[in-house]
């Protein structure tokens, strides 16, 4: 699963726009996160999670404070009633690491559309 659901998006536009500078890419990448994050942030105010448990817990740098677990009592239906693909092409995409080191991820796994509920569930 991809929570930044659209890797090939920035290589797409790069390609697309024949844009091969490091500037370009980053100022393409900068606007492609944006508008992302703008949408998560929007599908993210319909969702209403609770607490389940409070507790304390602690960071990666050490701090400590409240913490809970939370749930969500109703799913978004994108969620709750995932639209049945008959054959989606799911499509296993290498991460070159360096030698004997083994990388991957699973592309078409969710929709678009599931795959941005879900971060916005994380939000």
């Amino acid at each position: 699963m991809q929570f930044w659901s659209r890797p090939t998006s920035v290589r797409a536009l790069a390609a697309a726009s024949g844009v091969a500078t490091l500037s370009s890419c980053s100022y393409a990448m900068m606007s492609t996160c944006t508008a992302y994050q703008t949408r998560i942030t929007k599908l993210a105010q319909e969702i209403q999670p609770r607490v389940l448990v409070a507790t304390r817990g602690s960071g990666n740098f050490g701090e400590s404070g409240s913490a809970g677990f939370y749930t969500i009592d109703k799913l978004p239906s994108v969620l709750a009633y995932p639209e049945r693909r008959t054959n989606p092409q799911l499509e296993r995409v290498d991460i070159d690491l360096g030698p004997d080191r083994l990388a991957f991820y699973i592309d078409n796994v969710l929709t678009h559309d599931e795959a941005d509920y879900l971060a916005a569930c994380a939000e």
